[in-house]
């Protein structure tokens, strides 16, 4: 197919020839058996890239490697036989091997490992898959993304293997690094500590003999009730006394 051009650029060539001049051309039978053959492999490589398709889709249908099960096994095998099946040049027109072999090195984990390690894995990636993107990460989303890191850290060294999401939970966390929060939470007179005068400042608020300012407001209501009361200086206390280590808010 590579002489194509020529070919064809040979054809417009003796086109361009008046009748006399076309009948002295004694070789026009190469050009025809060219032209014959050139179409012939059009055909060919239609085929070819038909056939590639087919082994293309069947690679589609299976599941992505966050979905991949055990019980994908005949699948994926049955797409690996597929373009096994292909010559050379069909092959060549393939497109999506490098997922199913990605495919392949995921499920060849998966059946080696336990079903409770698979689990485990699981559990701790989905976690991770609930950290925001990184475009929309705050500091209000830490919680998210230590409780990923805790269930990553608790894995064994065979089950840490399996998560799919470590590059995603590191990449939170350094961008995590360089967020600051908007206020901290307990820290009602900003003075960068929570101690018992947080807490004063809320019951006096509470009772009307304090005024305080929005951000005041969103520091004081830890308990994440959208109001500052009483409930919310009980939480500060505790925490300042260590009977606590999170606030209601901190948890979400």
């Amino acid at each position: 197919l590579s002489d194509a051009k020529d070919v064809e650029s040979a054809r417009k060539a003796f086109d361009r020839l008046t009748e006399e001049e076309q009948a002295k051309v004694e070789n026009i039978a190469v050009l025809e058996a060219a032209e014959d053959k050139i179409e012939e492999l059009k055909a060919q490589e239609e085929a070819d890239k038909a056939k590639a398709k087919e082994v293309d889709d069947a690679i589609s249908a299976l599941p992505a490697i966050k979905a991949l099960a055990k019980t994908d096994k005949d699948a994926v095998e049955g797409a690996r036989a597929k373009y096994t099946a292909l010559t050379e040049a069909q092959k060549a027109h393939v497109t999506a091997l490098e997922t199913l072999e990605a495919v392949e090195a995921r499920l060849a984990k998966l059946l080696a490992a336990s079903d409770e390690d698979v689990a485990a894995a699981k559990a701790a990636d989905d976690k991770i898959d609930a950290i925001p993107a990184l475009d929309a990460l705050t500091y209000a989303d830490q919680a998210k993304v230590e409780d990923a890191r805790k269930a990553y850290d608790a894995l064994s060294e065979g089950q840490k293997a399996l998560v799919l999401g470590l590059a995603t939970l590191e990449a939170a966390e350094e961008k995590m690094a360089t967020l600051e929060p908007d206020v901290m939470y307990g820290d009602v007179n900003n003075d960068k500590k929570v101690d018992a005068t947080d807490a004063l400042w809320v019951l006096q608020h509470s009772v009307e003999l304090r005024t305080l300012t929005e951000t005041e407001l969103k520091a004081a209501d830890v308990t994440d009730l959208g109001k500052v009361d009483t409930k919310d200086a009980l939480q500060i206390l505790q925490k300042t006394v260590e009977l606590i280590d999170q606030f209601d808010v901190e948890k979400q």
